[in-house]
């Protein structure tokens, strides 16, 4: 399902997380951490959150057209949270952490779990945040036109969260 938060709500919420301290997405991963852990009845869980990816490995590389998407494996434990400012604080290390172990992708830190526990496992969950990508990197209203219908389908996945600003507003999806 979708639905479009409209502008002046939006701004609000941008005016809210920089009083806070935090990037609008950090205050959305948050919101999304605790709605999980009171959805699910469980305070510890690992969110799946994408991650563009673009390595500046080469000039040609911001021509490339290719899916530079990986994932972090962000650990959530809200008992570790006594207040909303709390939280914000708690998802923003907890974010920054995995971010600084980003060179072991996502994809090879699923194997070597999978690996030292002996069996599948999965992380369903995942939160999507394409605030603040550049025009650059995002393909909403630029030349592939407007966007008229859209899924995603990854295997694995239960829950797919996704957020991004589209004429202002905050666009919310939900697969």
């Amino acid at each position: 399902s979708t639905r479009l938060i409209n502008r002046a709500a939006w701004e609000n919420v941008k005016a809210l997380s920089a009083k806070a301290g935090c990037t609008p997405s950090i205050a959305l991963i948050s919101v999304f951490a605790e709605t999980m852990s009171f959805w699910a009845k469980e305070n510890r869980y690992t969110i799946n959150l994408t991650h563009f990816d673009r390595p500046p490995i080469n000039p040609a590389i911001y021509d490339a057209v290719a899916d530079f998407t990986n994932i972090l494996l962000v650990p959530v434990d809200t008992d570790q949270c006594g207040t909303v400012q709390d939280l914000l604080h708690y998802i923003r290390k907890q974010l920054g952490d995995s971010i600084d172990k980003s060179f072991c992708g996502g994809v090879e830190a699923l194997r070597a779990i999978r690996m030292a526990r002996g069996g599948d496992i999965a992380f369903p969950v995942v939160f999507t945040s394409k605030l603040n990508v550049s025009n650059r990197d995002s393909f909403v209203g630029t030349w592939l036109g407007e966007r008229l219908f859209g899924v995603s389908q990854t295997p694995q996945v239960e829950l797919d969260f996704q957020v991004e600003e589209i004429n202002g507003g905050l666009n919310i999806v939900v697969d």
